[in-house]
């Protein structure tokens, strides 16, 4: 079995950006940042699909990059705490969750 980082390092033009805890179990996708300080998560699901985000017991506002299988944002949202988003506009395959609201364009590439 393959040992899955509890982190992991997120990179932007070939250089790294951020460290957001990986969330690609079940249990850690329901969890996410809930109660947790602010910093990143990325979420990894098994096949491409519709997501919808909620904040529910989350400290901080958080900006959230939807991508595809290319690891390329295709979706930006912004979220407050409490709020329920709205499911993403097509099927995506990762969603990594900022603390900030950073300047991302559409089409940008990641890497981890």
């Amino acid at each position: 079995m393959q040992h899955i980082p509890r982190t992991i390092s997120i990179s932007r033009d070939n250089a790294h950006w951020l460290d957001a805890r990986y969330c690609g179990g079940t249990l850690s996708r329901m969890r996410g940042l809930m109660l947790a300080p602010p910093s990143g998560a990325l979420f990894v699901f098994p096949v491409r699909q519709r997501v919808c985000l909620h904040m529910f017991f989350m400290r901080f506002p958080l900006t959230a990059l939807f991508m595809d299988d290319q690891k390329r944002v295709v979706e930006i949202q912004q979220l407050r705490p409490w709020q329920i988003g709205k499911p993403s506009a097509e099927r995506v395959r990762y969603v990594l969750e900022l603390p900030i609201h950073e300047a991302i364009p559409i089409g940008t590439q990641l890497d981890w």
